[in-house]
């Protein structure tokens, strides 16, 4: 029996899943690895540390560089900006897609067999490509749970 699908969203700053190589702030890394930018830029707060402002993006044009999600479900799929041509797309070590963004949606999986799946999208070409939030279909519940609700008084 599989869960009931439910997604959730998962910005590029997700920590829990999301994996950079070469890692933002890595020696590797210092001009052409993943960058992390936002749209309103970066504001001073006055303590010596700059805050994000806006939807965060990281970006890379670094050849080989890769962006890998783990997640437990049935579908993924990839949001940001990049040209045609300039990166894949892999599930499960399985090449899905060759860089056809579709507006905002870098490619997309959809009717995996419930489990643990890896994602990772790999630059290929020379030009920036920017990868802002995953949607990843995951499960929970079940559709012959139910839940019973009763009110007890203590008087």
């Amino acid at each position: 029996m599989e869960p009931l699908p439910y997604n959730i969203t998962l910005s590029s700053q997700t920590a829990c899943s999301i994996r950079y190589d070469p890692a933002p702030g890595s020696a590797v890394n210092q001009t052409t690895g993943w960058m992390i930018s936002y749209t309103d830029g970066v504001k001073d707060l006055g303590y010596g540390n700059g805050v994000g402002v806006g939807v965060d993006l990281h970006q890379t044009s670094l050849v080989n560089a890769t962006m890998e999600l783990d997640w437990t479900g049935t579908a993924v799929y990839l949001y940001g900006k990049a040209d045609m041509g300039s990166y894949t797309i892999s599930i499960d070590d399985e090449d899905i897609q060759a860089g056809e963004p579709m507006g905002g949606l870098l490619g997309s999986k959809s009717g995996l067999q419930y489990g643990s799946h890896k994602v990772k999208l790999r630059v290929i070409g020379g030009n920036l490509v920017s990868f802002q939030y995953a949607e990843v279909t995951i499960g929970i519940g079940y559709s012959q749970y139910v839940l019973n609700f009763s009110s007890k008084s203590l008087v």
